[in-house]
């Protein structure tokens, strides 16, 4: 009768002979007793394996349901086995080391490794990378948790490149031993309760200098610095359970040559805005790039070989802020960086958006005049009778008017962009003004810009018929003046087949109109853009939420100063704007000086100029005392045309602009350098290129 041996085979009573060579018996006998000297090859997987026999205990040959079950699950716990004994054996450690995932996002490192991580970390609850790196293009770190590994390799191809969307990120996790020493129980214990003690409530920091001098440790007649990776690797885990929100942290006075696992504390307490990282062994400052994830904003770096490699503060200060373009303290010292570091380095800088509004407007007079005018404008636009009735809107364009439009389906990686009625999408894409695409219109351009009243009435009504979504609209002033108004309209609106379905696709839209008086004191368009986007569901309930929070908002939107006309109720017959005098009147004009253009919004004045240090130190130290109090103007004679000078130089040396432009850019902000900063970075992506230095 047959039997079943423990590993499920069956055989006729004794089990054959099976002759072995002198290095397996002799390695198999020791490996019973010290796996570390298994040999350092794997197994093949197509052999049966043989069960090791248990140290003082008898071997099993009988049958019955253990051996049932080992046959149904044992092949694949035996792989699994073999696989994580092989990972310790390539790792050269000891079989006691714990077993964990490292996870390789290959060809990312182009991308920015902060960038790919936030990415993952948007996608994944709870996710801790540890040691995170950059190695030869691709970004490698080490997950504990092999379903959180898994579920990173689940987002290979799925993640994209928020600069260049056509770029997915390929991720592969293996199984490895782990880097570190395991740590027993009491001293995890014992970690854990140094860890905690040392948390200040009342500043929300935390302090782990001179970590293995701790009292607690030298009791116990332990060891425990800080640069053992097993030690900071449970440190981050203790922060990761108890202390996710500090804001400050010491690591001084730890030795510290690496910030490799440093980089692991970024993961687990992200709001790190001061740092202390003095009297430690870093000589390279590249360190820092390991730790740029944190927004810092006040930093200790004194008593480390690295800061004796600059001869003045002021290269010492670029240096850091080239990582944390935030610090305003540094080293005891405040200092000041220049006003283009933040938009050019900081890859969050999106994460600090202004809450949304419903639009901004100079007065309530004109955005009632503009939304009325608009509501006669649909009126004639949508509706079944579209093609004959937007022939009247003739009368609301200059003879001298330009019309385009333009077709775009942004991605949205989370999920499928329907782009709803087939023959309407094809209708916008062979007029298409695309300036992505622009080599497959350029060479007939003329048909696709539609000049004067006429074409563009006949243009509009051989556009698909639309319905559009009045709840949705959004309308912004960009510029006002005497002579000239410009404002953005947009929204949501259903278009083709669609059209008039309650549940019909969808598309965004964004109109600009740049509106000029007329000789009859009536108002025309000038230039009329149209850019039309297909929306996803996902997509429409995001707009949807900031259209709730922008009408749920307490703060009334900001309003041009000295600005206050009564406009007559607008004409039904024409379509034109009517106002009474020179059409706004010489009360509205406000000059770009005062103004800028942001993002579709005309901004505030700006605030009396900040107070500034000597213009010698702007030049040639960084380093500067804090800004006395109660000054309001800068202490140097921004009229002195030496100063304006030095000032120009400065500027064209920092923005990379031509002196002229520079200049204009100056004066436009009453010679406030910080001020014409700000602006720069504001409205950079619309000065033409003829404007830098080649």
């Amino acid at each position: 009768m047959d039997r079943l041996n423990i590993d499920g085979r069956a055989t006729k009573g004794r089990v054959p002979y099976k002759p072995r060579d002198v290095k397996a018996r002799t390695m198999r006998n020791f490996t019973v007793y010290d796996e570390d000297v298994a040999s350092r090859y794997e197994d093949y997987e197509d052999e049966e394996p043989v069960p090791l026999r248990s140290v003082g205990g008898p071997s099993s040959s009988k049958g019955g349901p253990a051996a049932t079950i080992m046959r149904a699950i044992g092949g694949r716990i035996q792989q699994n086995a073999r696989r994580d004994q092989h990972a310790q054996r390539v790792g050269g450690g000891s079989s006691r080391r714990e077993i964990i995932s490292l996870v390789t996002v290959r060809g990312a490192a182009r991308s920015g490794k902060e960038t790919v991580l936030k990415l993952l970390a948007d996608s994944i609850s709870n996710f801790h990378p540890i040691a995170p790196k950059i190695n030869g293009g691709n970004i490698e770190f080490y997950l504990k948790n092999s379903e959180d590994a898994e579920a990173a390799k689940s987002m290979s191809r799925r993640l994209a490149d928020r600069k260049n969307p056509s770029v997915k990120f390929n991720i592969t996790a293996n199984r490895c031993a782990a880097p570190w020493e395991p740590l027993l129980h009491p001293m995890k214990q014992l970690i854990e309760d140094v860890v905690l003690k040392r948390y200040s409530p009342v500043s929300n920091s935390l302090d782990l200098s001179d970590f293995a001098n701790e009292k607690n440790f030298t009791d116990a007649n332990v060891h425990c610095p800080l640069f053992n990776n097993a030690i900071m690797v449970h440190v981050a885990d203790v922060i990761s359970s108890h202390l996710g929100s500090i804001q400050g942290l010491s690591i001084k006075g730890n030795r510290l040559r690496s910030l490799d696992f440093v980089a692991t504390l970024v993961y687990v307490a992200p709001k790190v805005v001061e740092l202390d990282l003095s009297s430690n062994a870093l000589t390279r400052i590249e360190e820092l790039d390991r730790i740029r994830g944190w927004h810092i904003e006040k930093l200790h770096l004194e008593n480390n070989e690295l800061v004796s490699r600059f001869n003045d503060g002021s290269s010492y200060s670029s240096a850091i802020h080239e990582y944390f373009p935030r610090v305003n303290y540094l080293d005891g010292i405040f200092v000041n960086r220049t006003p283009f570091s933040l938009a050019d380095n900081d890859e969050d800088a999106t994460d600090a958006l202004l809450p949304y509004r419903p639009g901004y407007y100079p007065d309530e007079n004109m955005r009632s005049h503009v939304e009325n005018f608009l509501l006669e404008y649909l009126n004639l636009y949508d509706g079944p009778n579209g093609e004959e009735s937007r022939k009247r809107l003739m009368n609301a364009y200059d003879d001298h008017a330009t019309f385009t439009f333009a077709v775009h389906t942004l991605q949205d990686f989370s999920c499928r962009v329907p782009r709803g009625d087939s023959e309407a999408y094809t209708n916008y894409i062979r007029s298409s003004h695309n300036l992505l695409h622009e080599g497959k219109w350029s060479n007939y351009r003329d048909k696709i810009v539609f000049k004067g009243s006429m074409d563009v009435a006949v243009a509009l009504s051989k556009l698909p018929l639309t319905s559009h979504v009045k709840d949705s609209f959004v309308i912004d002033f960009n510029l006002v003046t005497s002579n000239l108004v410009v404002f953005t309209f947009q929204g949501i609106l259903r278009d083709g087949e669609d059209a008039f379905k309650s549940n019909g696709d969808c598309k965004f839209f964004m109109r600009n109109f740049v509106v000029i008086p007329k000789a009859d004191n009536t108002m025309a368009i000038l230039s009329d853009m149209l850019s039309l986007s297909p929306i996803s569901t996902e997509r429409l309930t995001r707009y949807n939420e900031l259209l709730k929070k922008a009408s749920e908002s307490q703060s009334q939107p900001q309003a041009i100063p000295s600005t206050s006309i009564a406009y007559p109720a607008s004409s039904n017959g024409n379509l034109q704007m009517a106002s009474q005098g020179n059409l706004f009147g010489n009360q509205m004009e406000v000059s770009l000086g005062q103004n800028s253009i942001n993002g579709g919004a005309i901004a505030p004045p700006p605030p009396a100029p900040t107070p500034q240090p000597v213009l010698q130190n702007m030049q040639n130290q960084n380093v500067a005392a804090e800004p006395p109090v109660g000054v309001t103007s800068p202490v140097y004679d921004v009229n002195d045309p030496l100063i304006q000078q030095a000032m120009i130089k400065q500027f064209s040396e920092i923005s990379r602009m031509k002196p002229e432009w520079s200049q204009k850019c100056l004066a436009d902000m009453n010679w406030d350098f910080e001020a014409a900063g700000k602006v720069f970075n504001d409205i950079r992506a619309n000065i033409p290129k003829e404007a830098f230095e080649t």
